[in-house]
């Protein structure tokens, strides 16, 4: 049985879903994610603001990331092409084993981060301190357009746009430098700071699709697939990629 949304509005969250409705009849195999690092990737203009410590004033120093196209395949395609489908992608924390003595463990809870449900627009304090806009985009809802495809995530903004690869709004637990260290400088040459040679951030994230009811609602999957954006930094060298979760 399928239930329809009621009329609780488009700021619905995962959350409530998962409590309170039931879903589009899709399993975790009709959906497989995919990626070709070398065909379908984008160069994007990438930045990272160094701090002069004297001003407390931000620069900036330009570069590329290449970016890798997130490919999608649907099974069973003809059963919900007619029918608007989207994806849904949502950032999560993954949970956490801790061994509290020899005979137990406990695990922290997962944590997902919707702080705007379904928009295309994320809301960075720490670029809006810099800019004084900290609006960014990256998309939550994503159409589908054939059985098999490729997406651009725009996922070079999960990560900070102050200390890339630094996951954009989580705890550094997720990120890894070397300890070998260069200096780099701003776009002028007048600024710099340290930064590890080597660094990668990941950011884990889970994938859901939703359908048109024909009354201007949605039915929802259940999420069906977890993954990791993985972006990694060798001096300013920059490449985003996929990996299961």
């Amino acid at each position: 049985m399928i239930t329809l949304r009621k009329d609780k509005g488009d700021r619905l969250s995962i959350k409530e879903l998962d409590d309170n409705f039931e879903y589009l009849a899709m399993q975790s195999n009709d959906i497989d994610l995919y990626w070709d690092g070398v065909n379908y990737r984008d160069f994007v203009d990438d930045t990272l603001y160094i701090k002069d410590i004297n001003s407390e004033l931000y620069y900036l120093k330009s570069f590329i990331t290449q970016v890798d196209r997130l490919g999608i395949r649907i099974k069973n395609w003809d059963l919900i092409k007619n029918d608007n489908p989207e994806i849904i992608i949502e950032k999560f924390k993954k949970r956490k084993r801790k061994i509290v003595n020899q005979t137990t463990t406990v695990y922290t809870p997962t944590k997902y981060k919707v702080t705007y449900p379904y928009s295309n627009d994320i809301y960075s304090a720490e670029l809006s301190t810099i800019t004084g806009n900290g609006v960014i985009t990256r998309p939550m809802i994503i159409p589908l357009t054939a059985e098999s495809a490729y997406y651009r995530l725009y996922a070079e903004n999960y990560f900070s746009p102050i200390n890339p690869p630094k996951v954009s709004g989580n705890s550094n637990s997720f990120y890894i430098g070397s300890v070998v260290t260069y200096t780099q400088f701003d776009d002028t040459d007048q600024y710099s700071k340290e930064l590890p040679t080597i660094q990668k951030g990941t950011a884990y994230c889970r994938i859901s699709i939703r359908i048109s009811d024909g009354m201007g609602g949605y039915i929802y999957s259940k999420p069906l697939k977890e993954f990791k954006i993985i972006m990694r930094m060798r001096n300013l060298e920059s490449r985003i990629t996929y990996d299961p979760a």
